[in-house]
C-alpha cells in the first residue's frame, strides 16, 4: 500500500473546499444553499475514507520501512486531503 491510494479522494476534497468560494459568488440564494449542501456531502464522504486510508498507510509506515528513494515524494501525498479537508 502506498499513499497513491489517496489520489481518488483528492477530487471530492478539493471540490468541497472550493464550494464556499463558488457559493459566495452566486446571486441566487437557492443555488448557494444547493452548492454548500453538495460540498458538505462531498466532504462528508471523502474525509472519513481518507482518514481510514491514512490510518492503514501510517500503520504500514510504522511496521515496514519508508518507501524507496525513487518514490519518497509520494510520502507527501497525505498532506493534500488533510490540508484541503481542514480548509473545507
Amino acid at each position: 500500500m502506498t499513499a497513491v491510494w489517496l489520489l481518488p479522494l483528492a477530487a471530492p476534497v478539493v471540490a468541497s473546499a472550493t464550494g464556499g468560494v463558488v457559493a459566495a459568488s452566486l446571486i441566487d440564494r437557492k443555488l448557494q444553499v444547493i452548492t454548500i449542501a453538495t460540498c458538505y456531502v462531498l466532504w462528508g464522504i471523502a474525509m472519513p475514507l481518507a482518514f481510514a486510508i491514512l490510518g492503514i498507510y501510517f500503520q504500514r509506515l510504522a511496521t515496514h520501512n519508508l518507501p524507496p528513494r525513487e518514490v519518497i515524494v509520494s510520502a507527501l501525498i497525505p498532506l493534500g486531503p488533510l490540508g484541503s479537508g481542514s480548509f473545507a
